[in-house]
């Protein structure tokens, strides 16, 4: 890690934070003693290790809730907590296991946000692991899918989502995936003119498509030989 062979290296003292889906707080640990633990086990002694766990439970909006213990805390500010945890020990390398699996989908979208805010100024590497496509598509920079045992697509979220590989990768992306070969680079088909609106006027050039048109949600790719990929809508 940056350059250094860690294997030999005390557990307790790799450059490494971990989240796990459940938590798994110290029950009989204040919050503050919770993020403190880290730094302590590195070495660094009781008023500085609570002075930084202090810092963080301010950045994270839990100042008041420093001294409830994990049972007093809801899912959400436990799961912050544990983030805390895992960065107080200053990691390069941050890894996220479901973190947000464990939480309705109201706190969800409070802690996707915050943690989205917190990896923005991580200057370390995060591996986040994760059933969600939506928290890999808000929280990665790159992704890599794995099916059935394999990674069957990598890249960024937007080529993912644009071009998916697999039925598989297009489910997760809410794609329906058409697979054929393509003739020519166009299609026959035109959009049906109405109305008899002058030339010039903002309607003159207006079209409206037959019912079986496809909407401007759909994408079609004119590659040959590549999969069709259209947007899901309500209509299937």
């Amino acid at each position: 890690m940056d350059g250094v062979d860690e294997t030999a290296t005390a557990v307790e003292h790799r450059p490494i934070g971990m989240v796990f889906q459940d938590y798994l707080l110290f029950e009989h640990l204040s919050a503050l003693d919770n993020v403190a633990f880290g730094p302590r086990c590195q070495g660094a002694g009781r008023t500085e290790a609570r002075s930084r766990a202090a810092e963080l439970l301010d950045h994270m909006d839990l100042a008041d809730h420093a001294h409830a213990r994990p049972r007093q805390l809801s899912g959400g500010q436990a799961q912050r907590v544990a983030l805390a945890r895992a960065l107080a020990v200053r990691p390069r390398l941050l890894l996220l296991d479901e973190p947000m699996a464990a939480l309705d989908a109201s706190t969800r979208i409070d802690v996707r946000a915050r943690l989205r805010h917190l990896l923005e100024d991580f200057d370390g590497v995060t591996v986040l692991v994760t059933h969600d496509p939506l928290d890999a598509m808000v929280l990665a920079d790159r992704i890599a899918v794995i099916e059935s045992g394999r990674v069957v697509q990598r890249g960024e979220p937007a080529e993912v989502a644009r071009r998916p590989r697999t039925s598989y990768v297009a489910r997760l992306v809410g794609l329906n995936l058409f697979r054929g070969r393509g003739e020519g680079s166009r299609s026959p088909w035109r959009p049906v003119r109405t109305g008899t609106a002058s030339p010039g006027s903002r309607c003159a050039n207006r079209t409206r498509a037959p019912p079986w048109w496809p909407s401007r949600r759909a994408r079609w790719p004119c590659t040959r030989s590549t999969p069709m990929a259209a947007r899901a809508t309500c209509g299937g």
